[in-house]
């Protein structure tokens, strides 16, 4: 029943409320009213009929004492003219029927009846003793028909439920109209939540009309409305702070786009240039003095082409960014890089190992060919001479993640010191190997750059295993 008045509006819940009470109030008085008057009125008649039945005893005194049944008789029978009496019995002292008038009752009950009276079905019934000189003679017993004030109590009782109809009625009209006090701002309230709620309009307000408990509700439903507004304001100067500065940096971007684009492919030709010039340059013509400056102008060049080309591949990483994805099968993707670096793998007499649980995966394959290429050449590179090279890859899912796994047993890296530069730019940490220091650079920008993470493992003298976590969808 609960359950179902929660589902109710507030109008409906006040009108119930204020029902239920009318109705039980109405209904407990009615009935109360009703005790009481039924109460009243047998009591009543009970008294004028216990009166009647004493008058007649002290008038049968005379025919009991001289057992006159003939005056006994005469006596009972201008009883009978008295209003309600339906049967009049006098009864000697053994309480055995001495005359009666329009006797109905069995015997057993006229004996058993207590003294005073009781109500039996429509009638009362009544008993009195005869007593003259503090001496008993008999007993007067009569019957008395309650008709009359059944009939009184039936019409009472239809008038007191007409009654109660009609001020039902007219506390439903109240209640009806009462409930607007409550109902009606809570309504509005609502219509105009719901109005900002749509229009996004927050600077629309409620009037208050009272400093009842609504008007509080309505204060501070304005103060919150205030609040928004306030809020709003500075959200949409922020977007708007905020979509400004993306374009500037979108602006800027393109520009060092644009100028390393450039700077890489216009001073591409000078710097081959310079190398060929070099080679063409006879040193034993020299001096041992322009030698030596012939030698420095060499290092600086070939320190410019490696600038150069470090510079265009990381313009390479950014234009691929934009590369449709495709569905990649692993297996696929390892057959043709291990066949791409053969040599290098038959060299080092490296093992490698591959275990996919993922077998397939929907992204760039650029990106997905250079992150696996450059972690297997980086464990071929940077291998221990004390033992064979062992290269074990696997994917898993790992929550919304396809978790690549690439392990090796090299050398291994310094993580107490190198962990915040692992993936840095140009962060080498094995400088008898020859390297560039761009490779996990590149690898951590192209994970990154589809909302992936990458992480890693290492151990100086044991090996590494790095950590690929792909945000993708999987096939």
């Amino acid at each position: 029943m609960l359950n179902i008045i929660k589902n109710w509006s507030i109008k409906s819940k006040l009108i119930a409320i204020l029902l239920i009470v009318s109705i039980f109030t109405l209904v407990f008085g009615g009935s109360l009213s009703v005790y009481i008057e039924i109460t009243s009125k047998r009591e009543e008649f009970a008294r004028l009929s216990v009166t009647q039945a004493k008058l007649l005893a002290e008038y049968s005194v005379s025919p009991m004492v001289f057992e006159d049944k003939d005056g006994a008789t005469e006596v009972l029978s201008k009883a009978m003219s008295l209003d309600n009496l339906s049967c009049v019995v006098l009864l000697n002292m053994n309480g055995n029927v001495f005359t009666s008038f329009n006797l109905k009752s069995p015997e057993n009950i006229i004996k058993n009846l207590k003294f005073d009276y009781q109500f039996i079905g429509k009638t009362l019934h009544v008993k009195q003793p005869v007593i003259y000189n503090d001496k008993l003679y008999g007993y007067i017993y009569l019957v008395a028909d309650t008709t009359s004030i059944d009939e009184q109590l039936v019409d009472y009782i239809k008038k007191t439920i007409l009654f109660t109809f009609l001020i039902l009625l007219i506390a439903l009209f109240i209640t009806y109209q009462l409930q607007k006090i409550v109902s009606v701002p809570i309504y509005q309230l609502a219509e105009i939540t719901k109005e900002i709620s749509v229009k996004k309009d927050y600077q629309m307000r409620v009037e208050k009309k009272g400093n009842d408990e609504i008007g509080v509700l309505y204060d501070n439903f304005n103060l919150l409305m205030d609040t928004i507004q306030i809020q709003q304001k500075i959200q949409n100067e922020a977007e708007s702070d905020l979509t400004e500065m993306t374009k500037q940096l979108m602006k800027h971007n393109n520009e060092l786009q644009r100028f390393a684009y450039i700077t890489s492919h216009d001073l591409r030709a000078p710097v081959v240039n310079l190398v060929n010039l070099l080679n063409f340059i006879e040193k034993d013509d020299l001096n041992e003095k322009n030698k030596l400056i012939l030698d420095k102008i060499d290092i600086s060049i070939q320190q410019l082409n490696n600038t150069l080309h470090e510079l265009i591949e990381i313009v390479s990483l950014k234009k691929n960014l934009d590369d449709a994805k495709e569905i990649i099968n692993f297996e696929t993707l390892l057959h043709e890089i291990t066949t791409g670096i053969e040599k290098q793998i038959e060299e080092s007499k490296a093992e490698i190992k591959a275990d996919f649980k993922i077998k397939e995966i929907f992204y760039i394959k650029s990106h997905i060919n250079s992150i696996l290429l450059n972690l297997l050449t980086n464990a071929i590179k940077y291998r221990s001479s004390e033992r064979k090279p062992t290269i074990f890859i696997s994917t898993e899912l790992v929550n919304n993640y396809v978790c690549l796994k690439v392990a090796d047993n090299g050398l291994g890296i310094d993580l107490n010191k190198n962990k915040r530069n692992v993936f840095g730019l140009h962060k080498r940490f094995h400088y008898n190997i020859e390297g560039k220091g761009i490779g996990l650079f590149i690898l951590k920008s192209l994970v990154e750059s589809l909302d992936g993470e990458v992480d890693v493992e290492s151990e100086v003298g044991q090996g590494s295993n790095f950590i690929i976590y792909l945000k993708c969808e999987i096939k």
